[in-house]
Formats: structure tokens, C-alpha cells, sequence
């Protein structure tokens, strides 16, 4: 009785153990997933979902890598590539200045402050910048360069460079919004009026940068980014 029950004991054991065979396989389908699964996401985990790489992103993480790298180095792809942003850098825009003042104005003046037409504008540019960019508290500075722009950029000459705007009309109540502000007629800043003139030059300055940076030596590093983007 008791050689009995331990074969059939013996039995269920070998019943609960699952054929080499069938493990072999389906290590194999594991295996086989995994490496598949490279071109998909997989499950989740813990609630947390596994994500794979696929070659695509690699290849972007490898852009992105370039791409800091330039930023760092202060190559290109940085700020220079953007008008406005070339405004802020006061390195940058000193050389667009010379090459605005020495290749388009054909200025062989020794003396600085003696300007001509796209250096005029540029510096219109910059200051109508700090009037939309001023903050509250800096009111009195602001009606100052308001009255600037209409006693130096807008006023006929010797006084003024007497500048074309975008329009006649604008152009006059500019005027004489200016002309208020210096006589004291009115205290409030409107530099919506501003507004058109500004747009029209900038757009015509931003112009004279794309040719500008086309003067600039472009490196090796240049030349794969404006390839990859």
C-alpha cells in the first residue's frame, strides 16, 4: 500500500513538471519578441510604461546632440540666425551696424555719429524696441526717447534724418504726438503709434541681414545643420 501511494506521489510530480521542450520554446518566443521589439513600444511595468528606442530616435537624439554642441560652441543655430534676437546681442548687432554703415551706406565718415540711411534705421529700430519693452515705473525715460524719435529720426534736416514710414498719415500724428510730448501738451506715451513704422522698417532691415549673413564664413558645422534641419 504504502510502495503505492509513493508512485503515484512520484506520478503527480513528474505530471507538474513541464516538458524541456515546451520551456526551450517558449524562451525562444521571449527572446525572439525582445528583439523585435525594437521598432515598438512594449508593456507596462509597475504602472510605468518601457519604451524602446527605435532607429528614428536615435537618430534624432543624435541631431539633438549636434545641435547643442553648436549652441555651446556659440556657432550657428544659436541667436544670430533670428533677427530679433540679434537686436538684444549687442555683439552681433555692433557688427551687422559696421556692415550696414560701411557696405550698404558707403559711410567713409571717421566721425560715428554722422549716420546714413540703414544705420538711421536700425537705430529706430533699437529704440522704438525699449519704448515697447519699457516698464511702467520708467515713464519719464520713455517720453524721453519718444521725443527722441521725433527730434532726431523724424525731424527734417540739420536737426533730424526726416526718415520715410510706412504712412503719410501715421507718419503725422506721430509727429505731433512727439511734438506734444516735448512741449508738454501731453504726459502719455502712445506707442501704438509707433507701431507701423517700426514693422515697416524692421522688415526692411531684417532684409539687410539675410544678405549680411550671406557675407559671413560658414563652417563645417553650418553646413550639417542647415542639411539636417
Amino acid at each position: 500500500m504504502a510502495a503505492a501511494l509513493r508512485r503515484l506521489l512520484r506520478r503527480g510530480k513528474a505530471d507538474a513538471i513541464p516538458d524541456v521542450e515546451e520551456v526551450e520554446s517558449d524562451r525562444m518566443d521571449v527572446e525572439s519578441e525582445a528583439d523585435s521589439g525594437s521598432s515598438r513600444p512594449t508593456s507596462s511595468l509597475g504602472g510605468q510604461t518601457r519604451m524602446t528606442t527605435d532607429s528614428r530616435s536615435g537618430s534624432s537624439s543624435g541631431i539633438q546632440r549636434v545641435q547643442s554642441a553648436s549652441s555651446s560652441s556659440g556657432g550657428p543655430g544659436r541667436k544670430e540666425d533670428d533677427f530679433a534676437s540679434i537686436l538684444d546681442d549687442e555683439e552681433i548687432c555692433e557688427e551687422f551696424r559696421v556692415y550696414l554703415r560701411t557696405t550698404l551706406d558707403n559711410n567713409k565718415s571717421a566721425d560715428p555719429s554722422f549716420k546714413k540711411k540703414f544705420e538711421v534705421q536700425l537705430d529706430f529700430i533699437l529704440i522704438a524696441r525699449q519704448i515697447f519693452s519699457a516698464a511702467e515705473e520708467d515713464h519719464e525715460q520713455t517720453v524721453r526717447l519718444m521725443i527722441d524719435i521725433g527730434e532726431r529720426f523724424l525731424a527734417k534736416p540739420p536737426a533730424g534724418h526726416n526718415i520715410a514710414l510706412s504712412g503719410q498719415r501715421n507718419r503725422e500724428d506721430l509727429v505731433r504726438h512727439c511734438k506734444n510730448l516735448r512741449e508738454g501738451v501731453e504726459n502719455e506715451v502712445d506707442s501704438q503709434l509707433l507701431r507701423p513704422g517700426y514693422e515697416h522698417l524692421y522688415t526692411a532691415v531684417s532684409r539687410k541681414y539675410d544678405l549680411y549673413k550671406k557675407t559671413r564664413p560658414r563652417t563645417t558645422l553650418q553646413a550639417l545643420l542647415c542639411a539636417i534641419t
